[in-house]
């Protein structure tokens, strides 16, 4: 049995629990570091976002997942972000703050390789997913699902338009598809409506009969609309105490990784029955991190949370 006193010091200190069937190992983990974070700017929040594969340092032997790169757009128009670290959390995901009234907008870049193993590819018709084709979707918002037009060429959160990458190959032209095709990069203009709730909300991939693998591979984020103080207060007072408040993100994501080094996609419902696996949830065997702050806003960004 622990005492109060060792219960408050590990909670305080922030922990990793990791845990057998009958046996309990504490370990102190490392400090919990906020989402990579851009904000809106004069009402709008103009970025370039790519998905592409790369090391995911935080787990195990770096394994290779899929991750989205974010920066503000550049002005000159191309699509690579400033590096400013040569091992930039990315899988960690990337905190988009916006205010109610503001326009989103997204230059989507498909970098993603080919996923061979994809479960749906093998059904007829379906064989354009091994091409791994994908799109985006802010989940929970309030949005309209816009299609382009003659006057705005951009699409709003709409899931019916894939974006293929042209490096690994053009598909077959398929009924299953029911989505506008189009290559390497698609434009998104998301209008936030002025009477949107204020929240905590999350973006990521849905593209149908894909999007679990994309999901599972790391390929999510973190949407706020607003503060805190929006739907926590109903006064000056409050208000003017929660901005005096240390506010976290945490984004709980699923990825397993078995022996073999490499992230598994899509997703295995009986992965964690095996002996001997380390994973981020499910049955015990298991690992999760907990850390006690003033203010922790959480989003379960996977598919099977």
């Amino acid at each position: 049995m622990f005492t109060r006193r060792q219960i408050w010091k590990v909670l305080c200190a922030g922990i990793v629990l990791i845990g057998s069937n009958s046996t309990l190992r504490l370990s102190y983990g490392a400090e919990l570091r906020e989402p990579i974070r851009l904000s809106s700017e004069n009402g709008i929040l103009d970025l370039l976002m790519i998905a592409k594969a790369s090391p995911i340092y935080s787990l195990p032997s770096a394994p290779i997942g899929w991750v989205y790169e974010i920066c503000k757009r550049p002005q000159d128009g191309s699509e690579a972000c400033p590096q400013k670290s040569s091992r930039p959390n990315l899988y960690g995901g990337t905190l988009l703050h916006l205010q109610k009234g503001d326009i989103l907008r997204i230059h989507l870049v498909n970098d993603l390789p080919p996923v061979p193993d994809s479960e749906h590819a093998s059904e007829p018709g379906h064989e354009f997913l091994e091409l791994n084709p994908t799109n985006l979707h802010t989940h929970g918002m309030l949005v309209a699902p816009r299609r382009p037009t003659e006057s705005n060429p951009t699409y709003g959160d709409n899931i019916f338009v894939l974006t293929f990458n042209s490096l690994n190959g053009k598909p077959a032209v398929s009924p299953h598809m029911h989505s506008d095709i189009r290559y390497d990069f698609t434009d998104y203009e998301i209008k936030i409506p002025a009477s949107h709730p204020s929240g905590l909300f999350w973006f990521h991939p849905h593209a149908h009969g894909i999007s679990l693998n994309q999901i599972t591979a790391g390929l999510s984020g973190i949407i706020t609309v607003g503060d805190l103080s929006d739907y926590v207060c109903k006064d000056r007072a409050c208000s003017s105490l929660v901005s005096q408040i240390r506010e976290r993100h945490m984004i709980l994501k699923d990825t397993q990784l078995p022996p073999s080094g490499k992230i598994q996609t899509p997703e295995d419902s009986d992965f964690c029955a095996g002996a001997g696996m380390t994973v981020r949830r499910g049955k015990a065997p298991a690992m999760a991190k907990i850390i006690v702050m003033r203010a922790v806003r959480i989003i379960p960004a996977a598919s099977g949370l």
